[in-house]
Protein backbone atom coordinates (compact mmCIF):
# COMPACT_ATOMS: atom_id res chain seq x y z
CA UNK A 1 0.00 0.00 0.00
CA UNK A 2 2.90 2.43 0.77
CA UNK A 3 4.73 1.68 -2.37
CA UNK A 4 1.55 2.64 -4.36
CA UNK A 5 1.41 6.17 -2.28
CA UNK A 6 4.94 6.60 -3.45
CA UNK A 7 4.41 5.58 -6.85
CA UNK A 8 1.33 8.14 -7.30
CA UNK A 9 3.68 10.72 -5.48
CA UNK A 10 6.36 10.60 -7.72
CA UNK A 11 3.52 10.33 -11.02
CA UNK A 12 2.06 13.46 -9.43
CA UNK A 13 5.20 15.22 -9.43
CA UNK A 14 6.08 14.39 -13.10
CA UNK A 15 3.39 15.72 -14.04
CA UNK A 16 3.19 19.24 -12.36
CA UNK A 17 7.32 19.44 -13.85
CA UNK A 18 5.65 18.76 -17.27
CA UNK A 19 3.23 21.19 -16.99
CA UNK A 20 5.57 24.32 -17.48
CA UNK A 21 7.15 22.52 -20.62
CA UNK A 22 3.71 21.66 -22.24
CA UNK A 23 2.36 25.42 -21.50
CA UNK A 24 5.91 26.09 -23.08
CA UNK A 25 5.48 24.56 -25.99
CA UNK A 26 1.87 25.53 -26.31
CA UNK A 27 2.89 29.52 -26.22
CA UNK A 28 5.64 28.76 -28.62
CA UNK A 29 3.06 26.68 -31.13
CA UNK A 30 0.31 29.50 -30.84
CA UNK A 31 2.50 32.44 -31.06
CA UNK A 32 3.90 30.92 -34.24
CA UNK A 33 0.20 30.50 -35.99
CA UNK A 34 -0.40 33.83 -34.81
CA UNK A 35 2.91 35.47 -36.46
CA UNK A 36 1.48 33.28 -39.48
CA UNK A 37 -1.88 35.15 -39.99
CA UNK A 38 -0.23 38.56 -39.15
CA UNK A 39 2.52 38.00 -41.97
CA UNK A 40 -0.89 37.13 -44.16
CA UNK A 41 0.85 33.75 -44.71
CA UNK A 42 -2.60 31.75 -43.31
CA UNK A 43 -5.99 32.96 -42.92
CA UNK A 44 -7.41 33.90 -39.38
CA UNK A 45 -10.65 31.57 -40.69
CA UNK A 46 -7.87 28.64 -41.44
CA UNK A 47 -6.62 28.11 -38.62
CA UNK A 48 -9.95 28.37 -36.91
CA UNK A 49 -11.84 25.62 -38.94
CA UNK A 50 -8.11 23.72 -37.91
CA UNK A 51 -6.58 23.86 -41.71
CA UNK A 52 -2.90 22.79 -41.55
CA UNK A 53 -0.24 24.53 -43.67
CA UNK A 54 0.23 22.95 -47.14
CA UNK A 55 2.54 23.18 -50.12
CA UNK A 56 1.95 26.17 -51.11
CA UNK A 57 2.34 28.43 -47.84
CA UNK A 58 5.39 29.48 -48.71
CA UNK A 59 4.07 31.54 -51.45
CA UNK A 60 2.00 34.12 -49.37
CA UNK A 61 2.34 37.57 -50.78
CA UNK A 62 1.79 36.30 -54.28
CA UNK A 63 0.94 38.65 -56.15
CA UNK A 64 -2.55 38.72 -58.03
CA UNK A 65 -2.26 38.47 -62.31
CA UNK A 66 -3.78 41.10 -64.36
CA UNK A 67 -7.11 40.65 -65.55
CA UNK A 68 -7.58 39.34 -69.56
CA UNK A 69 -9.93 39.05 -72.01
CA UNK A 70 -11.82 41.66 -73.68
CA UNK A 71 -13.84 44.03 -71.24
CA UNK A 72 -16.86 44.13 -73.77
CA UNK A 73 -16.85 40.19 -73.19
CA UNK A 74 -19.54 38.61 -73.09
CA UNK A 75 -18.49 35.89 -70.41
CA UNK A 76 -17.02 36.25 -67.28
CA UNK A 77 -14.73 34.03 -65.28
CA UNK A 78 -14.36 35.83 -61.94
CA UNK A 79 -11.41 34.18 -59.91
CA UNK A 80 -12.32 34.85 -55.97
CA UNK A 81 -9.45 34.66 -53.81
CA UNK A 82 -7.12 36.39 -50.82
CA UNK A 83 -4.06 38.59 -51.64
CA UNK A 84 -1.35 37.36 -49.23
CA UNK A 85 -2.93 33.56 -48.27
CA UNK A 86 -0.51 31.00 -49.60
CA UNK A 87 -3.03 28.45 -49.45
CA UNK A 88 -5.47 30.43 -52.40
CA UNK A 89 -2.34 30.35 -54.55
CA UNK A 90 -3.69 27.71 -56.36
CA UNK A 91 -6.73 29.98 -57.49
CA UNK A 92 -4.68 32.57 -59.25
CA UNK A 93 -2.61 29.90 -60.94
CA UNK A 94 -5.60 28.50 -62.39
CA UNK A 95 -6.80 32.26 -63.31
CA UNK A 96 -3.86 33.03 -65.14
CA UNK A 97 -4.21 29.20 -67.24
CA UNK A 98 -8.15 30.73 -68.31
CA UNK A 99 -6.41 33.60 -69.45
CA UNK A 100 -4.02 31.64 -71.51
CA UNK A 101 -6.40 29.33 -73.08
CA UNK A 102 -9.65 30.67 -73.83
CA UNK A 103 -10.75 33.02 -76.82
CA UNK A 104 -9.73 36.63 -74.77
CA UNK A 105 -12.11 37.77 -77.48
CA UNK A 106 -15.23 36.28 -75.75
CA UNK A 107 -14.18 35.64 -72.58
CA UNK A 108 -12.84 37.68 -69.61
CA UNK A 109 -11.02 36.54 -66.57
CA UNK A 110 -11.74 38.75 -63.68
CA UNK A 111 -9.74 38.31 -60.33
CA UNK A 112 -11.67 39.21 -57.05
CA UNK A 113 -9.71 40.08 -54.25
CA UNK A 114 -11.26 39.47 -50.85
CA UNK A 115 -8.85 41.88 -48.76
CA UNK A 116 -10.56 44.53 -50.16
CA UNK A 117 -13.96 45.92 -49.56
CA UNK A 118 -14.47 45.57 -53.69
CA UNK A 119 -13.30 42.45 -53.71
CA UNK A 120 -15.32 40.73 -50.40
CA UNK A 121 -19.11 42.73 -51.41
CA UNK A 122 -19.07 40.69 -55.03
CA UNK A 123 -17.78 37.56 -53.52
CA UNK A 124 -20.75 38.13 -50.85
CA UNK A 125 -23.06 38.82 -53.77
CA UNK A 126 -22.29 35.76 -56.10
CA UNK A 127 -22.32 33.32 -52.67
CA UNK A 128 -19.57 31.64 -53.80
CA UNK A 129 -19.37 30.17 -50.13
CA UNK A 130 -15.96 29.66 -49.57
CA UNK A 131 -13.01 32.89 -49.80
CA UNK A 132 -11.48 31.14 -52.31
CA UNK A 133 -13.80 30.14 -55.43
CA UNK A 134 -15.45 30.87 -59.21
CA UNK A 135 -17.67 32.01 -60.64
CA UNK A 136 -18.61 32.00 -64.36
CA UNK A 137 -21.43 35.06 -65.41
CA UNK A 138 -21.88 35.88 -61.65
CA UNK A 139 -23.07 32.50 -61.58
CA UNK A 140 -21.91 29.09 -59.26
CA UNK A 141 -24.94 26.84 -60.00
CA UNK A 142 -25.37 25.60 -63.47
CA UNK A 143 -28.14 22.79 -65.34
CA UNK A 144 -25.31 21.03 -67.70
CA UNK A 145 -27.59 20.19 -70.56
CA UNK A 146 -27.29 16.96 -72.83
CA UNK A 147 -25.59 17.45 -75.57
CA UNK A 148 -27.75 15.09 -77.44
CA UNK A 149 -30.94 17.21 -76.23
CA UNK A 150 -32.29 13.88 -75.08
CA UNK A 151 -31.61 13.71 -71.16
CA UNK A 152 -32.79 15.89 -68.57
CA UNK A 153 -30.17 18.45 -67.23
CA UNK A 154 -27.89 17.53 -64.43
CA UNK A 155 -27.34 20.12 -61.79
CA UNK A 156 -23.70 21.24 -61.44
CA UNK A 157 -22.05 23.47 -58.72
CA UNK A 158 -18.90 25.38 -58.99
CA UNK A 159 -17.62 24.62 -55.16
CA UNK A 160 -14.40 25.31 -53.53
CA UNK A 161 -12.65 22.34 -54.44
CA UNK A 162 -12.29 23.90 -58.20
CA UNK A 163 -8.98 24.89 -56.78
CA UNK A 164 -8.45 21.20 -56.32
CA UNK A 165 -10.96 19.57 -58.70
CA UNK A 166 -13.01 21.41 -60.05
CA UNK A 167 -17.34 21.59 -59.90
CA UNK A 168 -19.19 19.10 -58.14
CA UNK A 169 -22.64 17.44 -59.67
CA UNK A 170 -25.49 16.70 -57.47
CA UNK A 171 -27.48 14.60 -59.96
CA UNK A 172 -27.13 12.10 -62.94
CA UNK A 173 -28.66 13.05 -66.20
CA UNK A 174 -31.76 11.35 -66.01
CA UNK A 175 -33.48 9.96 -68.98
CA UNK A 176 -36.70 8.69 -67.96
CA UNK A 177 -39.27 9.61 -70.48
CA UNK A 178 -36.80 9.76 -74.00
CA UNK A 179 -37.27 8.09 -76.78
CA UNK A 180 -33.51 7.01 -76.49
CA UNK A 181 -30.44 7.14 -74.17
CA UNK A 182 -28.56 9.64 -74.68
CA UNK A 183 -24.82 8.86 -76.04
CA UNK A 184 -22.79 8.63 -72.68
CA UNK A 185 -20.41 11.15 -72.07
CA UNK A 186 -16.59 10.49 -72.23
CA UNK A 187 -15.14 9.30 -69.27
CA UNK A 188 -13.05 11.91 -69.02
CA UNK A 189 -15.14 14.51 -69.53
CA UNK A 190 -17.64 12.57 -66.69
CA UNK A 191 -14.41 12.56 -64.26
CA UNK A 192 -11.84 15.13 -64.77
CA UNK A 193 -12.95 18.30 -63.08
CA UNK A 194 -11.54 20.46 -64.82
CA UNK A 195 -13.33 18.76 -68.42
CA UNK A 196 -16.16 19.45 -66.29
CA UNK A 197 -15.76 23.44 -66.27
CA UNK A 198 -14.69 23.13 -70.15
CA UNK A 199 -18.85 21.85 -69.98
CA UNK A 200 -20.33 25.11 -68.05
CA UNK A 201 -17.84 26.80 -70.23
CA UNK A 202 -19.13 25.58 -73.77
CA UNK A 203 -22.31 25.72 -72.67
CA UNK A 204 -22.38 29.28 -71.48
CA UNK A 205 -20.27 30.21 -74.42
CA UNK A 206 -23.31 28.60 -76.79
CA UNK A 207 -25.76 30.35 -75.30
CA UNK A 208 -24.30 33.69 -75.84
CA UNK A 209 -22.48 32.96 -78.85
CA UNK A 210 -25.09 32.00 -81.14
CA UNK A 211 -24.21 28.08 -80.53
CA UNK A 212 -20.30 28.87 -81.06
CA UNK A 213 -18.73 27.25 -77.85
CA UNK A 214 -14.95 26.34 -77.33
CA UNK A 215 -12.94 25.80 -79.87
CA UNK A 216 -12.48 22.24 -78.60
CA UNK A 217 -13.80 19.39 -76.52
CA UNK A 218 -14.14 20.17 -72.80
CA UNK A 219 -11.94 17.16 -72.78
CA UNK A 220 -9.27 18.72 -74.85
CA UNK A 221 -9.57 21.94 -72.67
CA UNK A 222 -8.71 20.19 -69.60
CA UNK A 223 -5.66 18.64 -70.82
CA UNK A 224 -4.77 22.44 -72.34
CA UNK A 225 -5.10 24.08 -68.84
CA UNK A 226 -3.13 21.37 -67.34
CA UNK A 227 -0.45 22.33 -69.37
CA UNK A 228 -1.29 26.05 -69.13
CA UNK A 229 -1.27 26.06 -65.35
CA UNK A 230 1.87 24.07 -64.93
CA UNK A 231 3.57 26.76 -66.62
CA UNK A 232 1.91 29.39 -64.89
CA UNK A 233 2.35 28.03 -61.74
CA UNK A 234 6.40 27.77 -62.29
CA UNK A 235 6.07 31.33 -63.70
CA UNK A 236 4.46 32.86 -60.63
CA UNK A 237 6.85 30.55 -58.25
CA UNK A 238 10.30 32.56 -60.05
CA UNK A 239 8.72 36.04 -59.52
CA UNK A 240 7.83 35.72 -56.86
CA UNK A 241 11.25 34.18 -55.90
CA UNK A 242 12.49 37.13 -57.47
CA UNK A 243 11.04 39.74 -55.83
CA UNK A 244 12.11 38.35 -52.44
CA UNK A 245 16.09 38.17 -53.80
CA UNK A 246 14.98 41.76 -54.90
CA UNK A 247 13.68 42.60 -51.33
CA UNK A 248 16.31 40.97 -49.27
CA UNK A 249 18.68 42.68 -51.43
CA UNK A 250 17.38 46.31 -50.54
CA UNK A 251 17.48 45.70 -46.84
Amino acid sequence: MAAQAGTSKRTLRTLLLAVPVLLAVAVAVNFATIAQVARGERSLKGVLLGFGANKFDDMAGFEIPPDTGAEDAKVTIELFLRSGDGCHFPTAVKGAALGEVLDGDRVRVVFRDTATEEGMKRFQEAKVGCEQGMAVNGKVKFELRDPGGKGKPRVVYLTADHALGGPHAESDASTEGAEEAPEPEPQAAATDPLAQIGQILDQELRDTYDGRGLEFTPTQFGTKMKLAMTIAEEQMQQQAKARAEAEKAAQ
